[in-house]
């Protein structure tokens, strides 16, 4: 959807759903990729889902300047709006009882690595990462991610 997949990554996907159909479970392929309607429709809700998380009063300057950016661009969207951007998004999940896929689109990442200067570049960062666990937050889907594998490099790999 936002990013490519490390292989290692793809390769461990593969792996549990190999055996999810060893034990009997029913699979089917779907490709998850959206259109640029359904991205942008994410990145309006994800942006109206930062917009409504509480912060206490006077404690938004101390929230990191892409935080704050989420923010502001989040109280623009009008609530009845964003009805019709869910809407569009569910649309793309709700072919299947239970998604699998990965939980990022690489391994884990060092202390600091997704700060950016610029908070753009920041937002970009963090979707590039995460562009699989976001929307499943933004919403609402109830999900979980799993470790798996405990190699030595480049360490648990999530799902």
């Amino acid at each position: 959807m936002l990013a490519s997949v490390d292989p290692r990554i793809r390769a461990a996907v593969h792996a549990a759903a190999d055996a999810l159909e060893r034990a009997g479970r029913e699979l089917v392929e779907t490709d998850i990729r959206l259109s640029e309607e359904a991205t942008a429709a994410y990145f309006t809700a994800w942006v109206a889902y930062v917009a409504q998380l509480p912060v206490p009063v006077g404690r938004e300057n101390d929230l990191q300047e892409v935080t704050r950016l989420l923010r502001r661009l989040g109280a623009a969207v009008v609530p009845a709006d964003l009805s019709g951007e869910v809407a569009l998004l569910d649309a793309a999940h709700n072919r299947v009882d239970v998604e699998l896929g990965p939980g990022c689109s690489r391994p884990k990442l060092a202390i600091g690595e997704l700060r950016r200067s610029d908070p753009v570049a920041a937002v970009a960062a963090q979707a590039e990462f995460a562009p699989f666990t976001i929307p499943a937050n933004v919403e609402g889907r109830p999900s979980i991610t799993v470790p798996v594998g405990l190699p030595a490099d480049p360490g648990p790999l999530s799902l």
